[in-house]
């Protein structure tokens, strides 16, 4: 399985990411309570001008050893392909059920 984690920044409501996570994962594979991180720090720009969230796809594969992203040894989960991909879905369309404003 893998785990979803998700970042409020500043005061930002993450219900529709947590809820577009949890329908894929189950609320035990959803974590919000975790360290910040410097990485992608740019990305608080884009969030100046409109609200989101901050969001990591874990990729380690089951039973297995962390591997750092950039080590030669690292080796992608191909199963979390399906999961961003229906991670991202279901946020459109909690996002249009939740915010008419956008039709």
């Amino acid at each position: 399985m893998s785990i979803v984690a998700i970042k409020s920044i500043g005061s930002l409501n993450i219900e529709s990411s947590i809820e577009s996570a949890t329908k894929i994962v189950g609320e035990q594979g959803v974590v919000t309570d975790y360290i910040s991180s410097f990485a992608s720090e740019d990305f608080s720009f884009f969030l100046e001008q409109r609200r989101g969230s901050f969001v990591w796809l874990g990729t380690q594969k089951p039973n297995s050893e962390a591997i750092p992203l950039h080590s030669q040894d690292y080796d992608f989960n191909d199963d979390a392909i399906a999961i961003g991909i229906n991670y991202w879905v279901n946020l459109v369309d909690v996002e249009f059920r939740l915010n008419k404003s956008y039709l």
